[in-house]
């Protein structure tokens, strides 16, 4: 499914059949298959209609800029206080940020 994207998230395709904005949940499995609950509905995961689309060719991600930018001061301030209920292998991310 590397090749491949959702051309649609609504779960209806007619007048009256439920909206994207009546969504409350959606998982993605590894098989491709979408699962949806709507807002105030107590039943099980509904699969999504497929709509899935092949690309024509690999999207290539660019970067927006060449270098890192900065955060400000007081933003990379919360950042390390919340390092104390993470997981240790994920602070040299957050020591690493640079910051104004």
């Amino acid at each position: 499914m590397s090749n491949t994207y959702f051309s649609s998230i609504r779960p209806g395709k007619k007048v009256g059949d439920p909206t994207v904005s009546m969504l409350s949940n959606i998982m993605y499995k590894p098989d491709g298959q979408l699962l949806y609950k709507l807002f105030g509905a107590d039943k099980d995961w509904d699969v999504l209609p497929t709509r899935v689309r092949n690309l024509e060719e690999p999207i290539e991600w660019l970067p927006m800029f060449r270098n890192k930018r900065p955060i400000p001061k007081r933003k990379y301030e919360d950042l390390q206080m919340i390092k104390k209920v993470m997981p240790s292998q994920f602070h040299s991310f957050y020591d690493g940020l640079l910051f104004e």
